[in-house]
C-alpha cells in the first residue's frame, strides 16, 4: 500500500484525540493507517486498543550489558554462579553468606566503607518520561485492594437521602457514573429495561459488598441474540438501578458488574467507558430499534472536499484542556472547540468537522494537563447548547472560525503595537514609556540648587524649556496612540466575543437561536466525591406547592436540590445538601480531572418508572438482610475497655465502671439482659445446692425469688 496522505494522517490524529483523549505520536500514524489498509476507522480502533503498538519495536542493545538499575554492570565478568573454595592463606574457611545457596556476584565486591547509595549505578530516580505508567508495575505503594466499610449503623440510609455506589479500589468513575445515571429519568428507565426482566434476581447477603449473584437461566437455543455475558450485564445493571431506588442501605458496590465476563477489557479504557460500551452492545443486541443506540453514543465526522473521509463514535468524550497558564479559565465551549475543530481551528482548510448524532446522555471526562494547577481552571456551565457543533450548522461554524481567526490576528497586531509604544528597552533594561517621559519632563523643570541647597538661576532655562516642549509633544502622541489602540482592542475583542458566541445561547430577535439544550445532572470531582441532583417524581408546580405547604421558601424557589456525597478512604460517609453555585465552584477547584454528565431536555422530560415486581422483591429481600444485620449489631455487648488491670483477668472488663453502674446501664440499654442474668443466677444456685446435698426445693424457691427481684449492690461496690 502507498504511503498515507497527509490529510489521512491529520484525520487519524484528530479523531484519535477525540475518541481516546490521547494524541498519537505523529511518526507512528502512517503505520497505523497502512496496517489497517487505509481504513481510518480500523486504524483508530487499533490505536484505542493498543496505543503503544509500535513504540516497542526497537530496543537498546546496551541494556543487555547494564545492571538492573540501568548503569554500567559492576559485576561484568563475574560468574553468576560460583562456589567458594577454601583459601589456603586463611586459618579458617570463611562460611558462605547462606548455607543453603551459593555465593552471589556481590560476594566479589570490595568490603570497603561506602557512602550514599551502596553499589550506586549512576542512575537513581529522575523525572517521569512517559505519559502513562502501569500502577502495579511502578507504584512504590499500591492502592489497597479493598475499600473499608463502616459499622452497620453508619450504613443505614436516612429518609430523604440518596443512595449511592461506593468507590472502587481502582479509583474509577464507574460508581459515580451509575449513581448519576440513576438520577436521570431517561437513563434510569433505559437501564431498568423493564421489557427484558427475569422472574427471580437471586440473593446474596454480601452482594452489596461486591459478591456476584449467580442465577439459573433458561436459554433459548433458537435465539441467536442471547449471550450469557450480555444478559448478566443487563441483569446486574437492573439490580443496581432498583437498589438505588428502594434500598435501606446507604450504599452498594459495583464490583459484581466488573466481574462479569464482557465487562473486563485489557485496553486502556476506564471501567466506566467499558461499562457504557458493554451495556450499549448488550441492549442494542437484545432490543434492536428500542432507541438504546442513541442513549450514550455520539458520532463525529470529518468531511474533506465534500466527501466524508472518516467518522468515529464514542460513549465518553475525553477532551484535554490546553495549558492556559494564568489566563482566564477556559469555558466548556473553548474545550470542545479545540477538540472537535482541532484540524481547522481558523477555518482556513477544506475540512468540515461536526457531530452527526448526539447522545441523549452525554458523558465526558475533562483533564487539566498542567500538573502545577490547583484545579481544573475551567468554568463548568449548568447548561449549554450543542447546536454549533451539529452537522446542519457546520457551514456557519466554519465561517465563524475564519472570521474569529482574523479578529484574533488583528488583536495580536494591536497588542504588538501597544507593546512597542508602551514599553522602552535600553541597555538591557525596560520599563513604561510614559513613566520615562514624565520623569524626563520633570527633570527639565527642576530648579537648580547650590551645594548649600539654595535655589540658583538656571543658565540652561531656555534649552530646558525647548526640550520639555519636545518631550511633552512626544508624550502626548504616545498617550493618544495608546488610547486609540486600546479602543481598537476593545472593539476587536467585542467583535471576537460576538463571533465566538455563535449559537451559545438564545438571543432575543436573533435570526438563528440554539435549540438543543443540555443540562448538568451530575459531577464527580474525584472518584470518592459525587454531586447529584435530587430527583422528584412530581411536576415542578407540585414541587413548589409541596414546599410552600411545609414553609420551605428556599425549596419552593428551587425545585431541585444538589447533594454532595463523600466516601473517604477510611470508610467514613458524609452527605450534605449544597447549592448549585457552590457545586460549580467546588467542582472546578477540587481536582485536575472531572467527570461531567449532561442530559438533553428530552431525556429529562420523561417520568421515572417504577422497578418491576421481581426487582422490587430483590431489593426488599436485601433490605431485610440488612435489618437483620442491624439487629445483630445492636445485640453485641459493649466494646471492651482496656483500662483495667494489666494482669488480663476476665473480670477486669468493667474498667473504671463499678459493677452496679455496669449492670444498671445494661438494664437501660437492653432490659432483656436483666431477665437473662437472673435466670443464669438461678441455674448456678440450683447447681451449687445439688453439689452440697442441700434441699433442692428450698434452693429452687430461693432461685425463683432471685428471678423476681433486682440484684442489690452496696454503695460503692
Amino acid at each position: 500500500m502507498a504511503a498515507p496522505s497527509q490529510e489521512d494522517v491529520d484525520s487519524f490524529l484528530s479523531f484519535c484525540e477525540i475518541v481516546t483523549g490521547r494524541r498519537p505520536d505523529p511518526k507512528f500514524a502512517p503505520r497505523y493507517i497502512k496496517d489497517a489498509n487505509g481504513d481510518l476507522d480500523r486504524a483508530i480502533s487499533n490505536f484505542e486498543q493498543d496505543p503503544n503498538r509500535y513504540a516497542a519495536d526497537k530496543y537498546d542493545e546496551t541494556l543487555f550489558s547494564q545492571d538492573r538499575d540501568g548503569g554500567s554492570n559492576q559485576y561484568a565478568g563475574v560468574p553468576s554462579f560460583q562456589i567458594d573454595h577454601a583459601n589456603e592463606s586463611l586459618a579458617q574457611y570463611p562460611q558462605s553468606t547462606a548455607a543453603t545457596r551459593p555465593n552471589t556476584p556481590s560476594n566479589n565486591a570490595g568490603v570497603g566503607q561506602e557512602t550514599g547509595v551502596v553499589g550506586a549505578s549512576g542512575v537513581q530516580f529522575g523525572p517521569a518520561t512517559q505519559e502513562y505508567y502501569e500502577q502495579n508495575q511502578w507504584a512504590m505503594t499500591t492502592v489497597s485492594s479493598t475499600v473499608p466499610d463502616p459499622p452497620p449503623a453508619q450504613r443505614k440510609r436516612e429518609p430523604g437521602e440518596p443512595a449511592f455506589m461506593k468507590p472502587l479500589p481502582s479509583q474509577d468513575y464507574l460508581p459515580s457514573l451509575l449513581t448519576i445515571l440513576n438520577a436521570i429519568p431517561r437513563s434510569h428507565n433505559a437501564l431498568l429495561m423493564k421489557s427484558h426482566t427475569i422472574p427471580h434476581y437471586g440473593q446474596d447477603p454480601q452482594w452489596w459488598t461486591g459478591n456476584p449473584i449467580a442465577v439459573a437461566q433458561t436459554i433459548d437455543l433458537d435465539d441467536v441474540r442471547q449471550d450469557d455475558s450480555q444478559l448478566d450485564i443487563i441483569h446486574e445493571t437492573q439490580r443496581i438501578m432498583a437498589f438505588l431506588d428502594y434500598t435501606d442501605r446507604a450504599y452498594g458496590s459495583v464490583e459484581p458488574l466488573n466481574k462479569i465476563e464482557g465487562g473486563e477489557d485489557s485496553s486502556r479504557d476506564t471501567e466506566a467507558v467499558r461499562f457504557l460500551e458493554a451495556w450499549h452492545a448488550a441492549a442494542s443486541q437484545l432490543e434492536p430499534g428500542a432507541g438504546h443506540e442513541t442513549l450514550f453514543e455520539t458520532t463525529a465526522r470529518e468531511i474533506r472536499s465534500g466527501q466524508e473521509v472518516s467518522s468515529a463514535s464514542f460513549k465518553c468524550l475525553m477532551p484535554i484542556l490546553s495549558n492556559r497558564g494564568a489566563d482566564v479559565p477556559a469555558s466548556l465551549y473553548d474545550v470542545l472547540d479545540e477538540t472537535i475543530w482541532s484540524n481547522d481551528l481558523d477555518g482556513s482548510k477544506d475540512v468540515h468537522a461536526s457531530i452527526s448524532s448526539l447522545a441523549e446522555v452525554l458523558v465526558m471526562v475533562v483533564k487539566q494537563p498542567d500538573s502545577t494547577a490547583t484545579g481544573l481552571n475551567m468554568t463548568i456551565p449548568s447548561f449549554w447548547y450543542v447546536d454549533r457543533y451539529m452537522a446542519q450548522n457546520e457551514t456557519k461554524a466554519k465561517q465563524m472560525r475564519k472570521a474569529r481567526a482574523e479578529k484574533k490576528s488583528e488583536l495580536g497586531q494591536i497588542e504588538a503595537q501597544s507593546q512597542r509604544y508602551s514599553k522602552f528597552h535600553y541597555n538591557g533594561t525596560s520599563g513604561n514609556s510614559l513613566d520615562l517621559l514624565e520623569v524626563a519632563m520633570s527633570a527639565m523643570t527642576m530648579q537648580p540648587l547650590s551645594p548649600t541647597g539654595d535655589p540658583m538661576p538656571n543658565l540652561n532655562a531656555e534649552r530646558d524649556a525647548r526640550l520639555h516642549q519636545r518631550i511633552q509633544s512626544v508624550y502626548d502622541r504616545v498617550k493618544k496612540k495608546l488610547e486609540v489602540l486600546k479602543t481598537q482592542e476593545e472593539e476587536a475583542r467585542k467583535a471576537y466575543d460576538e463571533l465566538s458566541g455563535l449559537l451559545k445561547e438564545p438571543i432575543e430577535g436573533a435570526e438563528d437561536n440554539p435549540t438543543v439544550k443540555y443540562q448538568l445532572c451530575g459531577i464527580s470531582s474525584d472518584p470518592a466525591v459525587t454531586y447529584i441532583q435530587t430527583r422528584r417524581n412530581l411536576d415542578v408546580d407540585q414541587d413548589m406547592d409541596e414546599a410552600e405547604a411545609v414553609g420551605d421558601a428556599e425549596t419552593a424557589r428551587t425545585p431541585t436540590d444538589w447533594w454532595r456525597i463523600h466516601y473517604d478512604s477510611t470508610g467514613q460517609i458524609s452527605k450534605s445538601r449544597i447549592s448549585e453555585v457552590d457545586v460549580l465552584a467546588a467542582a472546578a477547584m477540587e481536582n485536575r480531572e472531572i467527570l461531567l454528565v449532561y442530559a438533553s431536555e428530552k431525556a429529562l422530560s420523561e417520568r421515572f418508572e417504577d422497578a418491576p415486581q421481581a426487582l422490587a422483591e430483590f431489593v426488599s429481600a436485601d433490605s431485610m438482610l440488612f435489618r437483620e444485620e442491624l439487629a445483630q449489631d445492636a445485640e453485641q455487648p459493649p466494646p471492651y475497655d482496656g483500662s483495667g488491670p494489666a494482669g488480663g483477668d476476665e473480670d477486669a472488663g468493667f474498667g473504671t465502671m463499678s459493677a452496679k453502674e455496669w449492670y444498671e446501664e445494661g438494664q437501660q440499654k437492653q432490659p432483656e439482659m436483666a431477665e437473662k442474668g437472673a435466670g443464669l443466677v438461678a441455674e448456678m444456685a440450683a447447681g451449687a445446692s445439688r453439689g452440697a446435698d442441700t434441699d433442692a426445693d428450698a434452693t429452687m424457691a430461693d432461685a425463683v425469688g432471685l428471678s423476681s427481684q433486682h440484684i442489690e449492690f452496696a454503695d460503692g461496690k
